[in-house]
């Protein structure tokens, strides 16, 4: 069976569910239709989910008729509360929340390649889990999903990331991690206050 070939049936149904979560953005930690819509579109093709991370997490998984390793791909659902102001058929329901970073066409993403690797898995060697991640924007949804569960057994990860530099039809793979962090750190200034004509008589704290 040709990959491609399998990839062309889905290729308007990809479209039509993007336009969906673009039309109705949830923001973090409260993805609860989203989550509802993804779980209905795999339990028409028969492939098995659990819930896992926070509350709208969802952990797909698509087993292979040949032994192989055990791979997972990972989708965000969150949406940004950003102001839709695009004229666009399919703009946001939802006033003062968009799909702003792409996660709507991750999420359809996810969805399209559950149904061409549920068309294949008779030649599929090993697993696919699919981790329909909440909460990154706020990074919540990640650890939660790892607390649960949803690393486990799994040899390699593959995030699924629209990205404007690369053009339309083309995929952008490099090795190792990649857009990996967010980190977050504090620091504490101390200095010594003073008056702007005597500055020899003070310490500036940001310097």
């Amino acid at each position: 069976m040709d990959v491609k070939e399998v990839a062309k049936k889905y290729g308007e149904y990809q479209v039509k569910m993007r336009r969906y979560f673009h039309e109705n953005p949830e923001l973090s930690e409260k993805e609860f239709n989203t989550s509802k819509v993804v779980k209905e579109e795999l339990d028409k093709i028969g492939v098995p989910w659990v819930p896992c991370g926070l509350k709208t997490g969802v952990l797909a998984t698509i087993k292979g008729k040949k032994p192989g390793k055990t791979i997972l791909l990972r989708g965000d659902m969150d949406a940004l509360s950003v102001t839709e102001d695009t004229g666009l058929p399919f703009t946001s329901k939802n006033p003062g929340v968009m799909h702003a970073c792409g996660h709507d066409c991750h999420i359809s993403m996810m969805l399209t390649a559950a149904h061409i690797l549920n068309d294949m898995k008779d030649e599929l060697c090993g697993t696919v889990k699919m981790a329909f991640q909440p909460a990154e924007e706020v990074a919540t949804g990640a650890p939660s999903m790892v607390e649960q569960g949803a690393l486990d057994g799994v040899d390699g990860c593959f995030a699924m990331h629209v990205w404007f530099d690369v053009d339309a039809g083309h995929i952008s793979c490099d090795a190792g991690p990649r857009m990996g962090g967010a980190n977050k750190f504090v620091i504490n200034i101390t200095g010594k206050g003073g008056h702007a004509a005597e500055p020899q008589e003070c310490v500036d704290a940001a310097v």
